[in-house]
């Protein structure tokens, strides 16, 4: 491979395979297992893609049926089938993150870059989306587990701490 003579460091240290250039052997039956697990998880991709969008797609019809003034950040563009990101106008995020987190419900206000911040997200302004929106930002995660029994009523305890968060207030928890 070198056809000149190269002062190569190793990143790594250990053994001295290829003349010191290598710290060690692969673990071939680890490297085996990942490339397995790969498969596994490429294989029910598309189902579980199509299971969990699903779940997100009926959650984000009862969220806006409930909440008409929300709005899918960007409704047009094609989203991860797990995740979605929905604005409410009016509403501190902080709140909302709040009163969710009493409802045992894993939400997040914004990015994990802007935590803390007290303005709108600075992508959320470069979409021009209207400043009344911006800080009303949720976005909210599905995965494998998810299923019918966890988003059964999700949306209806969404708007009901959307309007908690809206008049200021915290509900108790389970309310």
């Amino acid at each position: 491979v070198l056809r000149q003579p190269l002062d190569l460091t190793p990143v790594l240290r250990g053994g001295g395979q290829q003349r010191g250039r290598r710290a060690g052997t692969e673990p071939t039956a680890l490297i085996a297992g990942f490339g397995a697990a790969c498969e596994r998880a490429r294989a029910r991709h598309r189902v579980e893609a199509a299971r969990v969008g699903a779940l997100a797609s009926k959650l984000v019809a009862e969220i806006v049926d409930l909440v008409p003034e929300a709005r899918l950040t960007v409704p047009t563009a094609p989203r991860l089938p797990n995740t979605i990101h929905i604005c409410f106008a009016e509403c501190p995020g902080d709140l909302l993150v709040a009163c969710l987190d009493l409802e045992n419900i894993a939400a997040s206000a914004g990015s994990a870059c802007a935590s803390g911040v007290a303005h709108g997200s600075h992508v959320l302004e470069a979409l021009d989306l209207p400043r009344r929106y911006q800080t009303g930002a949720l976005r909210l995660s599905m995965g494998y587990g998810t299923d019918d029994r966890q988003t059964s009523g999700l949306g209806g305890r969404i708007a009901r701490c959307v309007v908690a968060a809206t008049e200021g207030s915290l509900p108790a928890a389970g309310v």
